[in-house]
């Protein structure tokens, strides 16, 4: 294994150890498997002082959830500014490293597809939009009823079936994207 894969799980496990504090890795290891996963007191040692090689996506949300933190905040320590080696070779700010992994923004890699990367882009934009929508409807509702009570009025739900006719729409588009390959 090469040394960039080694160097990204230690820095996740420096974050780790940055953000567990004073409390003990024991700690951490009974707070991550209260969550449902089981992780030693050795294991999360290893990773903080750099003997682990790779950490799993499976470890980085558990221990992002025990730590009360987002997973990107440990693989992107520093965020938005400080420098990360987001690919080998290929270095960019936290923050930039970030949009590209939730597919907003294209790192630069040699032989990359500008036409792909376009693609990828309009994807997300329609999951974006889509999870935006499905996070608003229950709190307009919430809104509009309040609005309802406080005037006497009666709650208007129209705009939730117009809301969820467009998020049954991307639906399909991502689907048919998945099912074609281009999603």
């Amino acid at each position: 294994m090469n040394t960039w894969e080694r160097d990204c799980a230690h820095a996740i496990g420096q974050e780790v150890r940055r953000r567990r504090g004073k409390r003990s890795a024991q700690w951490l290891a009974d707070r991550v498997t209260e969550i449902g996963v089981k992780m030693t007191r050795q294991s999360i040692a290893d990773l903080e002082n750099g003997r682990r090689r790779y950490v799993t996506t499976g470890e980085l949300a558990v221990l992002a959830a025990a730590l009360d933190t987002a997973p990107a905040q440990l693989l992107y320590p520093g965020l938005p500014t400080r420098d990360s080696e987001v690919l080998p070779g290929i270095t960019t700010s936290s923050g930039e490293a970030l949009l590209w992994f939730n597919g907003h923004w294209r790192i630069p890699v040699p032989g990359g597809n500008d036409t792909a990367a376009y693609e990828m882009r309009e994807t997300m934009k329609l999951v974006w939009e889509y999870i935006n929508l499905k996070r608003a409807i229950p709190e307009l509702r919430l809104q509009r009823s309040v609005e309802a009570a406080t005037t006497g009025g009666p709650a208007d739900d129209s705009w939730a079936k117009e809301m969820q006719d467009r998020i049954n729409e991307i639906a399909k588009i991502l689907e048919s994207k998945r099912l074609s390959g281009d999603g």
